[in-house]
């Protein structure tokens, strides 16, 4: 978790510094290193934790340096136009006269056009990296005065989720689609014919969250709800191969990788105050041999073509992904020699392609699991019959609010029930309560041989 939140919080920062060029003869395709990391783990897993320590800890101090930066930026770009402000204020009240002095208004008019080309020629700058609220309007304002990647940092990526809904908000997800490729200029239109420009949109993106909300998540996906490709830009996705684990007893880290990580990024910040514009970086001949099979990477055989669009939109990122990561371990390659950093080498490639393909195999099995392959829902009601977790006459309402595994909604629960039923297993029946007021429920009848005899036997005879 905390190596995943390095990762992502160093590549959201070279994104600031280095274009990367696969092919060294096409000037115009270039590529962005920013990466989206997302940690899947239930609580109490120190998932928050691992973010903090990988980001706030290592950056804290750049961060400092960046926010002061920032916020005497701002005072000084406020003073020029308020005394732009005040000029005009003057010259208004001037022309409101019915005898006015014509040399002050002249000499006004000048000092306006001059502020005015200084407020052109030197305008406001963002300098601050990290953000974890922002508003749509207030975030397109920000990449129009920064022209910079920044990194969303959500300790809760749900929170994020949610707010795609709020009036504030809500065409907030579709400029982040559009800011994954951070590369790409973006343009907003209002009503009052106001126009927004940035010349580049660029945005990394980093959080957790818990394996039953992302459960939901790639539901959504594979229903093709809300399958816009959102989720599948959250290439460096995270989670422990079981979520039956025990903590680590101790909560501390090698003291001496993060002092060398420290020092990189003190490093990368010289690059950033050095370099007026984003250096560029080619592939070694080797690099762009492993970018090659990167990009002609054959998915695994799915066992429905919907999975296999599923698995295909999430190996179309994989390209992206490589260039990022590769970049990011010849910069700690080339530690103390990172200003001339020239191009992408052999070895740093070799583990770039490596962790890609890595991380691609934890998504496809997290997607497997999440798409439970091999195991209908009807077997899962089985289950909870045998458990006794379901039992005759019971409301199918109470079935799927547990949220068990399977059976997370009244759409999975009736597709397992409607299985059953089809066999002879159980029966579904509409019950008016007596005592209760209000509509009918419907409850499911258990087949009487079931409940005497037990599954095998029943199957037997």
């Amino acid at each position: 978790f905390f190596i995943a939140s390095c990762c992502v919080t160093m590549c959201s920062f070279l994104a600031r510094i280095f274009h990367i060029q696969p092919e060294k003869f096409i000037d115009h395709y270039r590529e962005c290193p920013n990466i989206w990391g997302c940690i899947v783990a239930p609580p109490g897993s120190k998932k928050s934790n691992a973010i903090r320590r990988g980001s706030y800890s290592l950056f804290k101090d750049i961060e400092k340096k960046l926010r002061e930066k920032e916020q005497e930026a701002i005072k000084k770009f406020n003073e020029r136009r308020k005394s732009l402000s005040e000029i005009e204020m003057r010259l208004k009240s001037l022309k409101k006269l019915k005898e006015p002095d014509q040399d002050e208004i002249k000499s006004l008019e000048e000092q306006q056009e001059e502020k005015e080309n200084d407020l052109a020629s030197n305008p406001l700058v963002y300098s601050t990296h990290i953000i974890q609220d922002i508003t749509t309007p207030a975030f397109i304002k920000r990449m129009s005065y920064t022209n910079n990647n920044v990194l969303f940092l959500y300790d809760e990526l749900s929170h994020l989720l949610c707010s795609f809904n709020n009036q504030f908000k809500a065409d907030l997800r579709s400029v982040l689609l559009e800011s994954w490729n951070g590369k790409n200029s973006f343009r907003k239109e209002t009503k009052t014919d106001k126009v927004e420009y940035c010349e580049v949109l660029s945005a990394s993106v980093l959080g957790n969250i818990q394996p039953s909300v992302a459960s939901k998540i790639i539901k959504e996906m594979v229903d093709a709800s809300h399958n816009d490709g959102f989720t599948q830009r959250f290439q460096f996705l995270v989670y422990p191969d079981t979520m039956s684990y025990s903590l680590p007893r101790s909560r501390t880290y090698n003291s001496k990788y993060l002092s060398e990580i420290k020092e990189v990024y003190e490093e990368l910040y010289i690059c950033y105050e050095n370099f007026p514009t984003k250096k560029t970086i080619y592939l070694s001949r080797e690099a762009r041999d492993l970018a090659d099979q990167i990009v002609d990477f054959e998915v695994p055989k799915a066992q429905d073509e919907v999975t296999r669009e599923i698995y295909l939109s999430f190996s179309s990122k994989l390209p992206k992904l490589y260039y990022a990561l590769a970049l990011l371990f010849e910069v700690l390659d080339s530690k103390g020699n990172i200003q001339n950093l020239r191009r992408i080498n052999e070895n740093a490639a070799k583990l770039a392609y490596n962790l890609t393909l890595k991380l691609f195999r934890y998504t496809l099995r997290f997607i497997y699991k999440e798409l439970d392959h091999g195991k209908t829902k009807a077997s899962y009601i089985v289950e909870k019959i045998l458990n006794n977790k379901i039992y005759d006459n019971m409301k199918i309402r109470d079935i799927y609010r547990p949220n068990w595994q399977g059976l997370k909604d009244h759409t999975e629960v009736m597709t397992g029930l409607k299985e059953l039923e089809a066999h002879g297993w159980i029966r579904l029946e509409i019950k008016v309560s007596e005592i209760e007021k209000g509509r009918p429920s419907e409850v499911i009848r258990i087949n009487p041989y079931i409940l005497r005899d037990g599954v095998k036997k029943y199957i037997r005879d």
